[in-house]
This record gives structure tokens, sequence and C-alpha cells, in this order.
């Protein structure tokens, strides 16, 4: 398809999401625009951790699962064209996460999760706490055990949404930074563009909300609204190698990274669009970080910083047609990172066929949903 035969479309919202679609929109021949109210990523995907597993909360089957495990798969292959067109190396690692029990609490909910995943044919090892300290030593004396991942790993989303931002312009995406959207523009039952606040208009064939948090202000009439949930997050100067692994237990989780940095998170909380790093958080996820890996009581404490994930009340993502002219690839929650490939891949295939080689009824933005939203964690 040549480049200028494409539809034209507008993509809100300059985070992993936005920037990975307008990659992939721009590569199909799609005339792109994106624009970002802000700087490109600055946002909850700067905010994130980078964690990539679908599997850490499955006790049972479920549409977002099956996402996920078909997005990790392509990830491999998404960080590594991102790489070759950017030159920013997205630092993606696929070594695998470990779930820790260190109370019999939690033995108890990682045995749950392990017998309904191995029951559904899912990749995970159970491991001793010998096992454990054979892989990544150092760690607290009181492990009982965990959970192993195989199919998993960690990314740099920082670097990643960096690299997906030079890799659209390299297609031939435009992307324009502090340009924000305060209302879409209506052309009788569709929607034919939008407004930007110093009132310059912007026409296309699509228009597509990937927002965030502050999507639902521009969705208008939807079954599932998009509502913040802040995460709070702790940064670290570690005075040893990166560990290989990334460490989970249902306090904290340990991110580490190549420059030497651990990442301690995070909290869930309903706190509407105030972000905030609390002394109670910070003391809660220090304790829970030096709690899991002592030896982190020698490392430097490097800063901190909270960041709004798109929720939503059955934490299942938007994705797909709201009406004539408008499409949703919003509502990720804590799976933005993860989903980034699949969202792009799956939301470029309605684009361009009118259909998806995976189902997204269970993502319409006009569900009404089944589950109730996820439990605050303060």
């Amino acid at each position: 398809m040549a480049r200028d035969a494409g539809p034209k479309v507008l993509l809100i919202g300059g985070g992993i999401i936005g920037c990975s679609l307008a990659r992939e929109l721009a590569g199909a021949g799609c005339r792109v625009t994106l624009l970002e109210r802000d700087r490109v990523g600055s946002e909850a995907s700067s905010a994130a951790a980078g964690i990539l597993c679908a599997q850490l909360d499955a006790e049972s089957p479920s549409p977002l699962l099956e996402l996920g495990m078909e997005s990790f798969r392509l990830f491999a292959d998404f960080a590594a064209g991102v790489w070759k067109e950017s030159g920013i190396d997205p630092e993606m690692d696929p070594a695998g996460t470990l779930v820790l029990d260190l109370t019999r609490e939690d033995e108890a909910a990682s045995r749950r999760l392990l017998s309904w995943q191995q029951q559904a044919g899912l990749p995970v090892e159970r491991l001793s706490a010998k096992e454990i300290a054979g892989v990544e030593a150092g760690l607290s004396d009181n492990i009982l055990g965990g959970l192993f991942f195989p199919r998993s790993g960690r990314v740099n989303p920082v670097a990643l949404t960096r690299a997906l931002a030079v890799a659209a312009r390299g297609r031939g995406a435009e992307i324009r930074e502090g340009c924000p959207v305060v209302s879409l523009r209506e052309s009788g039952d569709r929607v034919a563009g939008v407004v930007l606040a110093g009132g310059e208009v912007l026409e296309a064939d699509l228009v597509v909300i990937a927002s965030g948090a502050w999507s639902s202000a521009l969705l208008g009439r939807v079954g599932v609204a998009v509502i913040p949930v802040r995460g709070q997050m702790l940064v670290f100067e570690a005075r040893r190698r990166p560990r290989r692994h990334v460490l989970v237990t249902p306090r904290a989780y340990l991110v580490f990274r190549r420059d030497g940095t651990v990442l301690a998170g995070s909290t869930l909380e309903r706190a509407g669009f105030q972000k905030a790093v609390t002394p109670k958080a910070v003391m809660k996820l220090t304790a829970s970080a030096l709690a899991l890996d002592p030896t982190l009581e020698g490392a430097d404490f490097a800063g901190s910083w909270s960041g709004l994930r798109p929720g939503t009340s059955d934490g299942l993502p938007l994705l797909g047609p709201v009406r004539p002219g408008l499409l949703a690839a919003t509502g990720h929650y804590r799976n933005g990172i993860l989903l980034a490939p699949v969202t792009a891949a799956l939301l470029a295939e309605w684009i361009l066929r009118g259909k998806t080689s995976h189902s997204l009824e269970p993502f319409s933005p006009h569900r009404q949903p089944s589950s109730p939203a996820a439990e605050e964690v303060s």
C-alpha cells in the first residue's frame, strides 16, 4: 500500500500504546498523526516497572490472560524490531519471574495458582526454598518456596516508549507534543477529527483514544469507564550486579535494571488524578523490599515517583470501535507495557481490514462489566 493511500488516523495519547499503534499503522501505509498533551511517555508509561508476565494473577480462564500470553509471544520480535529501527535498546530480558512465598498465606495462594495453571497447561514450575537460593542467592531466609514463570520477563518502558516514538517517526508518523485535545469534531453521526486547545481543527478518517487515565473525558458514553489508579514506586541504587529475575510477593515486587537500579513497587490507590508519594507507602514498600532481599540494606535510596494507571471496573482494557470514526485503545491498567504489541497489531487489523485475528468482543467499550474493580491497596 502506498504511504499516501491509507486512511488518515489521529491518535490521542503518546504513551506506549499510542506510540506502538503509530508505528504499526505508519508501517502499514496509514497517514498517522499522534497528539500528546505533554511529552511522549510522560505519564503511566514512564512510571511503570516493565514487568512482562501475563500469569501473575491467573486463577481461572480469562480473555486478558489469553491476550497477555499472545502479546508476550510477540514481544521479542517487537522489541528487536523497534531497537533496529530506532537504535535504542529497550532492554528486554525474558529471564522469567519468581513469585516467592514468605508466609503460609503466600504459600497457599501460590499453590492455588499453580494448581489451576498446571491443569490449564500453562508454563509454571514449583520451586523449593533451596532451588530458589540456587538461582537467586542472598534472598530472605524466610522464603518457603515459590513459583517460576519461564514465559515472562522485563523491559525498560522508558527506553521502549522513546524507541517506539523514534521508530514511528522513521516510518512516516507525525508526532506532536504539547498538543492537548479538548474535544472531538463531529460530522453528522460520526467523529471526523479533533479540536486542539488553541482552536486548531484536525480532520481524520479515524480517531483513536489512547490517552490512558484521561481517556474518559473524550470517550463519551461507554459501558466501562476508565479511572485513574495511583501507583507509587521506589528506586534504589544497588551495590551488586542485577538479579536475573523479577521478584514478586503479594506485598511488593522488585525489578532489576541493567544500570544497577532496583525498582520496588507498587501501590494500588483510588486517589483521583492526584499524583503523590506518601510516607506510608515509602515505609511499606521499603520494608517489603528489605524483607524480600536483605542485600538491599546496603543500597542507596535513589528516588521515588507515582503514576496513574488507566483502570477499569472489570480490569479489562477497552479495545475497538466506540462509534463511527472513533476507536478506543485504553484502560490497560497494570498491563499496558505487556499488551502494547498485541494492542497495536489488533487495532491495526481492525483499521485496515475491519476484522481481527483475535476477538475484541470481551474488550468492547460497550460491554457491561461482569467483575468488581480491583481491591484498593494503600
